[in-house]
Parts: C-alpha cells; sequence; structure tokens
C-alpha cells in the first residue's frame, strides 16, 4: 500500500514539472515573439534603388567624377550604390542584383578596352527586361559601331560628330514641362563653365525624347573649339542642342545627359538635380525625389480644371518632328523672307515650330497655300470661357487662307500662332485657329521675319 501511493505522488509530480516546463516554454516563446515585434514599430523602410556604376575607362576624369556621382545618389537616401571599374566579362549574374545602371565609360577606341559578346548580352537584356540606363556625359562616346549601343544612347559623340566651344556657363531650357524628371523644375536654369555639346550624330527623330536643351552660340567657336584641325560646319548664328533626353529601349527606360564634364560640374544644383531624378525614372518610371528650392519652379501653377468634351486643352503645343519632309529657302537679305516646302504627310503647325526654332525667328509673319487632308481648328468659346471649340477635319480641301504670326512666348519659346480656312469638295468652308494640319499633297509658307523681337504671354 505505501509503495503504491508513493508511485502516485511520484506521478503527479512528475507531471506537474512536465507541465511547468511546458508553461515555462510558451512563456519564453511568446516574449521572443513580443522582443522581435514591438507593438508600436514603425513599418519597414521600402528598400533602396540598386545602382551599378560601370566606369575604369574614360577620356575624361573618370577618377574624380564618379565617387561624386556616388554621393548625389545617396545624398538622398534613396539609392544604394556600388562601383565596378571592370566590366569585361561581367554576364547576367553582374547585373541581375541591380535596377539601374550607370555608365561612366568610354573605351577610347581601343578593342581591347571593349566589354566582350557575354557581357554586351547581359547589358541589353538587362535593359529589355524593364530595368534602367543613365548614359552621363562622355559615355556617349562609347562603342563607335555597337548599333544597339547607339539606338540605346540616341545620340552618339562620333568621327565628324560631336564638338564643342570652350566651356562656358549656359543656361539649360526645359522643353517638356510635364515628364516626371522636369516636373516642377525651373523652366530655364544655368549651368556652370561646362561643355555644351553639338552636332552630333542622331538616331531617327521619334526614337528619342527632347527633356531639355541650350542654345550653342557659334561665334564661340572663334575663340576655341574641339573641332580646330578638322571643323565641324556650323550653320546660323547657333542652335538648341538637346542636354538631356530619355530612351524607351525594350520594356527598359535610359535617361541620357550631356551636363558634367568634371568635379566642379558635376556638383552644380543643375547636375545634381536632374541626375539623381533621371536615375529614379529609369529605375522605376517615376519620380519621387524632391526638388531642391533652388531649382523649383516657384511660379508653377495648380493644375487648370479638366477640358471639356470637344475641346483643346489650353497650352497645347504642335507635335516635334511631324514635318521630316520640309524644305527651307532664304529669299533674300535684311527683312529675309524664307520659302518653306513642305511634302505630303508634313504637319504645318510643327514644321513652323521647329523652323522658328532653328532659325531664331522672334517677330515674323506668314501666309500660306497648298492643300491638306487632316485638320484641327478650333473656335474660341469666348462667353463662356473654355477655350477652344473642336473643329476636326478628315478630307481633302483646298487651303484658302492661312496667315499667321511668330514670336516667343515668356519662356523662350516658339510660338506659331495661325489662322486660315479650307475649301472643301463641295466649295464649303471650314476654318479657325489652326492647331493641326497635315499635308496631302504639297504646301508652301512664305515666312518674313521682322526686325527686332516679339514678346508674348500667352497662346489661343
Amino acid at each position: 500500500m505505501r509503495h503504491t501511493a508513493h508511485a502516485r505522488i511520484q506521478r503527479r509530480c512528475a507531471v506537474k514539472r512536465g507541465l511547468t516546463a511546458i508553461a515555462l516554454l510558451i512563456c519564453a516563446t511568446q516574449g521572443v515573439g513580443h522582443a522581435q515585434q514591438p507593438a508600436n514599430a514603425p513599418p519597414a523602410a521600402p528598400p533602396k534603388i540598386a545602382v551599378l556604376i560601370v566606369t575604369g575607362q574614360n577620356g575624361h576624369n573618370w577618377r574624380g567624377t564618379t565617387p561624386l556621382l556616388r554621393k548625389a545618389l545617396e545624398d538622398t537616401g534613396k539609392f544604394e550604390v556600388r562601383v565596378m571599374e571592370e566590366f569585361r566579362g561581367a554576364g547576367p549574374e553582374t547585373l541581375a542584383p541591380y535596377d539601374v545602371v550607370v555608365l561612366n565609360y568610354f573605351e577610347r577606341g581601343r578593342p581591347e578596352l571593349r566589354w566582350g559578346d557575354r557581357a554586351n548580352a547581359a547589358f541589353l537584356d538587362f535593359v529589355r527586361s524593364g530595368k534602367g540606363v543613365v548614359v552621363y556625359h562622355f559615355s556617349m562616346a562609347a562603342f563607335d559601331g555597337w548599333t544597339d549601343y547607339e539606338k540605346l544612347s540616341a545620340a552618339n559623340w562620333r568621327p565628324n560628330n560631336g564638338h564643342h566651344s570652350a566651356p562656358h556657363t549656359y543656361t539649360v531650357d526645359v522643353k517638356d514641362q510635364e515628364h516626371p524628371i522636369t516636373k516642377g523644375l525651373k523652366l530655364s536654369f544655368p549651368q556652370q563653365n561646362d561643355e555644351l555639346y553639338a552636332n552630333l550624330r542622331w538616331q531617327p527623330a521619334g526614337s528619342y525624347h527632347v527633356l531639355a536643351t541650350a542654345y550653342d552660340d557659334h561665334a564661340l567657336y572663334q575663340a576655341s573649339r574641339t573641332d580646330s584641325r578638322a571643323p565641324q560646319p556650323l550653320e546660323g548664328a547657333g542652335a538648341n542642342e538637346p542636354m538631356l533626353w530619355t530612351v524607351d529601349y525594350g520594356k527598359g527606360r535610359v535617361f541620357v545627359t550631356a551636363l558634367g564634364h568634371d568635379v566642379e560640374q558635376v556638383q552644380t544644383p543643375a547636375f545634381t538635380t536632374t541626375f539623381a531624378r533621371g536615375a529614379e525614372w529609369a529605375a522605376t518610371g517615376k519620380v519621387t525625389l524632391p526638388i531642391p528650392p533652388a531649382m523649383a519652379n516657384a511660379t508653377a501653377q495648380a493644375a487648370p480644371p479638366p477640358t471639356p468634351e470637344g475641346y483643346v486643352p489650353r497650352g497645347t503645343r504642335p507635335g516635334k518632328g511631324l514635318a521630316p519632309g520640309m524644305k527651307v529657302t532664304d529669299l533674300g537679305k535684311g527683312a529675309r523672307t524664307y520659302r518653306i516646302n513642305l511634302a505630303k504627310g508634313d504637319e504645318i503647325l510643327s514644321g513652323l515650330t521647329e523652323f522658328a526654332e532653328k532659325y531664331h525667328i522672334r517677330n515674323g509673319h506668314f501666309t500660306a497655300l497648298g492643300a491638306i487632308n487632316k485638320g484641327l481648328f478650333g473656335w474660341s468659346d469666348v462667353e463662356r470661357g473654355l477655350g477652344q471649340k473642336k473643329i476636326e477635319l478628315n478630307q481633302e480641301a483646298e487651303i484658302v487662307s492661312l496667315m499667321g504670326g511668330i514670336s516667343v512666348d515668356n519662356q523662350g519659346r516658339s510660338n506659331v500662332h495661325a489662322h486660315g480656312t479650307v475649301a472643301l469638295s463641295d466649295g464649303s468652308v471650314r476654318g479657325g485657329h489652326w492647331w493641326e494640319a497635315h499635308v496631302s499633297i504639297i504646301a508652301e509658307v512664305f515666312v518674313t521675319e521682322e526686325e527686332g523681337g516679339a514678346e508674348t504671354t500667352s497662346k489661343e
């Protein structure tokens, strides 16, 4: 009996000890869980954009500029940057961890410094898959003859294509205020003592998108020029040269900047702001970085109310590069008169705007004749203040009358203002303010440049 009772007591004690051990284990486990995940813990920060800077060769000061490129990105707090000075032999595994590649590379025309087929293929596949590339400054001179690289970068420094005058301070003018990279920036801002690239070898119009330009004053080439041994042609007094542009390549995005010659130039607000914003866009397709006050457009207005159905949005401008068949003839001196011949398919307003920018027409008037088969005219709804009511044309029509003026707006952009009428096959006419007109056979426009420059602040 005593043995039996003693055994029961031992069993009870063992069960109690086991339950106690289990309870302690549960408490310990819960304690660890609470320690790892506090109830009021802040949400985890979003992952940083992974950047690989490819460098190691360049005709410019890559050793000085590369650390500053890295700093410009990492100072935003949005990027994590690595640098690779030897990309030859790289493959898909090299690029897999990254969202965007920044090129500070030029093989200086030496075949042995080219990356090689495997690295070339990995680089192109990286972009095509939806990743990003930033082509920085003289990297556009790299890989002469590599067709895909030239398509990807859109413009290249090549033999007999690419020169600049002595470094100087110039103004960068934003041409696309709505692109994520440039939206909210000042419409014009200075770049200090930098090279202004001109006469690059460009891919066909439409394969790239210009964000900003700078005026290349040809008078500066008299004092100093990079192509003094074999001067490249200079047409007119100067030209607006692209400084920032983008390219869509496969599913990927490419941002190209011609700014930033050396260590001083890559530390300007103009460079660091556009470079970081361009890198974020190339990596993600959007830009969330704040704009430094020195670069912000303080006069940016709130978005206007939505445009009613059937009306032309306020501020609409002619499309770019829509008149590839246009030819211009200077018909005299003094108050110059030009004859502009437009070919089938050319869009008249786009061609006139391109002409005015190229020839720096600040104050002029024009008349025209010809035929169109597609157009968009406008009627000013003054009473209701709704802007321009659309009048669309989708048939063959003869230009009965077309006249207008050329000026510049308060942002320095060429402004073509045209009114006209066309006759239809039944003798009826349509017309109004001209927004768009596509040539069906041929069109001739005669532009007379007035002395002095006109300024305007708005457009219908």
